[in-house]
């Protein structure tokens, strides 16, 4: 989810329950939105185990097996490479933590 798409709803949201919106602005977005996850959840909301193996299934219950597997070895490999970026940006701008660890220890 983007940004915009976020306010979009959101707004409808305090359209009809300025209450909600009140409520939600006392938690962090981060924790409660795709739109600040930092693409930690890579767009996908899930409560248990077996509903993110069934997002990353999702596209390919109808293949062979074989395939199946190497649709999800690419997917999974994608993701990895993907965040190994992210991490070795982060250590050659001389980060030591990531941002929330950083600022859960300021916070302290």
């Amino acid at each position: 989810m983007t940004e915009p798409r976020f306010f979009y709803y959101y707004n409808i949201v305090r359209d009809i329950n300025a209450e909600a919106a009140q409520w939600l602005d006392n938690i962090p977005r981060e924790k409660w939105t795709l739109a600040w996850d930092n693409r930690r959840c890579w767009g996908y909301m899930t409560t248990n185990l077996t509903e993110s193996i069934n997002s990353v299934l999702k596209k390919t219950r109808n293949l062979p097996i074989c395939s199946m597997v190497m649709a999800t070895y690419t997917r999974c490999n994608k993701f990895f490479v993907q965040r190994g970026r992210e991490v070795d940006a982060m250590i050659n701008a001389g980060h030591v933590y990531l941002k929330i660890a950083s600022k859960t220890i300021q916070d302290a």
